[in-house]
């Protein structure tokens, strides 16, 4: 049976402000004016006078009339509006009440609608977040999560009015998190709403519903409502909409969902250059300023500081197959700017700047985001931690920055081959540079022994390159490979030798400086005194040239690369030269650096982040996100670094869970329920390290990261630390806001709204009942003046 229900938002407000104006109404009608007296000869024509005067007797009842009833109900109405009224217009009985809070990365845009809010009405759970309130000039800006737990508590002391109703918050983002238990006990269910943190994931609505069909009422029994009829189960999401709709999923069965729309609407929540806002410039001098906003379609703007965003929504970085030692960065990067923006991106690594360019953005349409990419060509060998960052503030500080973690490439194991029969009769110098380039321990071999080794197809497994000093094997060996003095027939390379005629000594005519072998390479101090030269086939490349033809040459036979070098070093001065050491150095990144790998390693706050912990670790330790400055530079306070740590049990079967080892820190949300104390049952600390971690063998599940940054990684195998943490989620960046959320083929279509469609605020029509009986009063009262 269809119920009607009138509950009060402020009921106290509201009988305040009636008591307030009824006793001024009636002191009205009690005061009046004292007049002087006045001498006259006849008091026939003041018969209406002295009654007036009768009636302006202190403390004298006031006449009641039409006038006094029209005020009166006036002042009722008036005060029944402030006291917020709302009909509940629902199918049963809304004894439970669920409030769902999107705290999903687009929820941390600063474009709030808090009016006349101070950054401390939020509540203690956001000021100690310490990322909701922008620190930018001018006054505070809320961000969508601070309006979602504003309007939260009202709803809080909205559903309260109704008695029997319980309630319970839970909030999501990649996964669900319930707060507190039903209850309805304010002080709970406000302290949980200050609970609610910003996060840096994606918002997963399937998860969400998931979690609503748990709650709904066929999935814990009937409970009937006050008249018998069976309890609906009322949801309420406060979210900005920027929902990926559910094709496949529908709303659960006993279930009345509402959407409460947080954030600007929906023309505003793509902001362009024509909308007359202030552009902002980059904050450091080194960066190229940009142009003026303008309304000129031609003229590109800079990003707007109040719901404009630009985001990086993916990147790579890749050693370049040619040139190992040249990583290949590119980033894609969106806009929600209706016009054209311009932006300045920085490369920086192990926090040394190594790039700046300036990107050009078109604007959005009106189905897709304004893209454009940017590249960098990075020369380097050392691995470390590579950034991309925007220098121009916007309103989403979580997509300005990534990380990407660059595996530092280890010392290459180094074989040398002499012509002796031990190996000790090789090249002096080869000898000292394998020992200070190549990894312990240090490996010389003879002829003998490269011919078993080459016979073997494990001959030379675990070895990175293999120097032959005047020795021309019998086969191609299957590692990377530099000859000195010698051929490689089996990569086309022929040596040729003659009797330098006229030429006693001799220098190289020409070399390829571009080639990364012959990067810095300078011949022309060089002197040789064998005529050597190279015969070379298709697979070959010269890199340098002498009188009778090249004398360095590079090869490739399917993955592997080799190097030839003509001349003996013991028949030149190469040997004392530098030019010689920096091209063996080039050719070891060459050749033992792999092109196309090396990728750098990053995940997402939208997937389950894993290591491997050393053998015989109790505990993997994580601390993160230690580089803030995403948040400095997006005008937003970061969050401080947490340390958490994670038991690695010795024989644990897949999938067992595995409990952190320390305890809780204050104010650390849970995944458990909450008493009407308030207090939190023990679960399992979320944000870095999430609910339900498991080991697998020595593989640690760390979660799905709550917020973007780097995490410092101990007890885990070598090279998986930092662990690079990104967005990466367009749908985030977008900062899209929507008045629905589609569920289920075809829909429902769950509309946005004032507490939604069965829910509504009736305070506007009690102000305009008001407004008419005041005119009202008005034409009576002149009426009466006429008469």
């Amino acid at each position: 049976m269809s119920t009607l229900a009138l509950t009060f938002i402020a009921p106290w407000t509201g009988l305040l402000a009636g008591a307030l104006g009824g006793t001024g109404l009636i002191l009205l009608y009690l005061l009046r004016l004292r007049r002087s007296s006045l001498r006259v000869g006849s008091t026939l024509l003041w018969q209406a006078a002295a009654q007036d005067m009768e009636v302006n007797v202190p403390w004298r009842r006031p006449r009641a009339g039409w006038l006094l009833a029209l005020q009166m109900l006036a002042v009722l109405a008036l005060a029944g509006a402030i006291a917020r009224p709302v009909i509940d217009a629902g199918g049963g009985a809304a004894s439970r009440t669920l409030i769902l809070i999107d705290a999903s990365a687009s929820m941390s845009a600063t474009d709030g609608e808090l009016p006349g809010l101070s950054p401390f009405a939020i509540g203690g759970g956001a000021r100690q977040a310490g990322a909701n309130w922008a620190e930018a000039d001018g006054p505070a800006r809320a961000t969508r999560l601070d309006q979602a737990s504003a309007r939260a508590k009202e709803l809080v002391r909205a559903a309260r009015a109704t008695p029997g109703a319980r309630l319970m918050v839970a909030s999501f983002a990649a996964r669900p998190e319930v707060r507190t238990g039903w209850t309805r006990d304010r002080a709970a269910l406000d302290g949980a709403i200050d609970a609610v943190v910003p996060t840096d994931q994606p918002a997963d609505l399937a998860a969400a519903i998931d979690l609503i069909a748990s709650l709904a009422p066929e999935a814990d029994g009937p409970e009937p409502g006050a008249d018998g009829a069976p309890s609906l189960l009322t949801v309420i999401i406060l979210s900005d909409g920027g929902l990926a709709p559910l094709a496949e999923r529908g709303v659960p069965s006993g279930v009345d969902l509402r959407l409460l729309r947080c954030g600007p609407a929906l023309e505003a929540s793509v902001a362009g250059s024509a909308a007359g806002i202030t552009p902002s410039t980059p904050s450091t001098p080194s960066t190229p300023s940009t142009p003026s906003t303008s309304n000129t379609p031609n003229t590109l703007g800079t990003v707007s500081s109040v719901n404009g965003n630009v985001g990086i929504v993916s990147a790579s970085a890749r050693r370049d197959y040619e040139d190992p030692g040249t990583l290949r960065v590119s980033a894609r990067l969106v806009s929600n700017q209706r016009g054209p923006v311009r932006v300045t991106l920085r490369a920086e690594l192990r926090e040394a700047l190594v790039g700046t360019t300036i990107v050009e953005i078109p604007g959005a349409a009106a189905t897709a985001l304004g893209e454009a990419a940017a590249s960098f060509a990075i020369t380097d060998r050392e691995g470390g931690v590579l950034s991309l960052r925007l220098m121009n503030p916007d309103a989403l500080a979580s997509d300005n920055q990534v990380w990407m973690a660059l595996d530092a490439p280890g010392r290459p194991r180094i074989v040398l081959a002499g012509p002796g029969e031990r190996g000790v009769e090789a090249d002096a110098f080869l000898r000292a540079f394998q020992q200070a380039a190549g990894a312990p321990p240090y490996e010389a071999i003879g002829r003998e022994e490269l011919a078993r080794r080459l016979a073997s197809p494990a001959g030379f497994e675990g070895v990175d390159l293999l120097v032959l000093d005047r020795i021309t094997p019998a086969r191609l060996p299957g590692v990377p490979t530099v000859s000195v003095g010698a051929g490689l027939p089996g990569a086309g390379v022929t040596l040729q030798a003659g009797t330098a005629t006229g030429l006693r000594r001799w220098r190289a005519v020409r070399w390829d400086r571009q080639h990364p072998v012959m990067r810095d390479v300078d011949l022309a101090p060089v002197e040789f005194s064998s005529a050597a030269w190279l015969e070379l086939g298709s697979l070959a490349t010269p890199l340098a040239f002498g009188p009778r033809g090249p004398i360095v040459a590079a090869a490739s036979t399917g993955a592997v690369k080799r190097l030839v070098i003509a001349p003996a070093i013991d028949a030149s001065t190469w040997g004392a030269d530098v030019s010689l050491a920096v091209m063996l150095g080039n050719a070891i990144d060459w050749l033992t650096l792999r092109g196309q790998a090396g990728a750098a390693r990053w995940t997402t706050t939208a997937r389950v982040a894993s290591v491997v912990a050393v053998p015989g670790a109790s505990e993997v330790t994580i601390t993160g996100p230690l580089d803030v400055r995403a948040g400095e530079r997006g005008g937003v306070r970061s969050p401080e670094p947490v340390t958490r740590a994670v038991r690695v049990p010795s024989a644990a079967g897949p999938g067992e869970p595995v409990p952190p080892v320390n305890a809780i820190p204050p104010g650390t949300p849970t995944s458990g329920a909450t008493s009407p104390t308030g207090a939190a049952s023990p679960a399992v600390p979320i944000g870095p390290t999430t609910a339900g971690l498991a080991a697998l063998g020595r593989e640690v599940a760390l979660g799905v990261p709550a917020r973007v940054g780097l995490y410092q990684l101990m007890g885990t195998e070598p090279g998986q630390s930092p662990l690079a943490v990104n967005l990466f989620d367009e749908r985030e960046s977008s900062l899209e806001t929507s008045a629905t959320i589609t569920l289920g083929p075809g829909g429902p279509r769950v509309g946005a709204g004032e507490g939604g469609p069965s829910r509504r605020e009736v305070w506007p029509w009690l102000v305009m009942a008001a407004l008419g009986l005041l005119a009202l009063e008005s034409v009576l009262y002149a009426a009466r003046q006429r008469a």
